[in-house]
């Protein structure tokens, strides 16, 4: 499980299986990036795998409920992808959505703020 090392303009970074570096979860970029179904990021993640271009990116099972409409909840495991701020940027380059110049700047802001000391305590997970 990841823990929550800093929120800044509403961006959670995290770090996650003894990792130093600071990662955004992907479907947090999904969102800042106006994508209308969410996994369609994982499938542009995994696409840049089988590319050769994230050839270490963090990856983790989770699961995801479903309710069913006769009654009772079913369960899928997937694959969440937590990127670096070099992967983020490549993803955000290959997103082509609209949002995707104002978000590689954001990202490229909360990256700089991390490296420069710029923020308070992280919270607590």
């Amino acid at each position: 499980m990841s823990d929550i090392i800093v929120r800044v303009d509403g961006w959670d970074l995290v770090k996650d299986g003894g990792q130093e570096e600071p990662r955004i979860r992907d479907f947090d970029l999904a969102e800042r990036l106006q994508y209308r179904e969410l996994k369609a990021i994982r499938k542009l993640i995994k696409r840049l795998i089988d590319a050769g271009f994230l050839p270490n990116i963090c990856v983790r099972d989770t699961v995801s409920r479903t309710q069913m409409p006769t009654g009772g909840v079913r369960e899928t495991v997937d694959k969440e992808y937590l990127l670096t701020e070099a992967e983020a940027l490549l993803v955000i380059s290959r997103s082509e959505t609209e949002a995707s110049t104002k978000i590689m700047q954001e990202v490229i802001d909360v990256y700089i703020a991390v490296r420069r000391g710029l923020l308070a305590a992280p919270n607590p997970a």
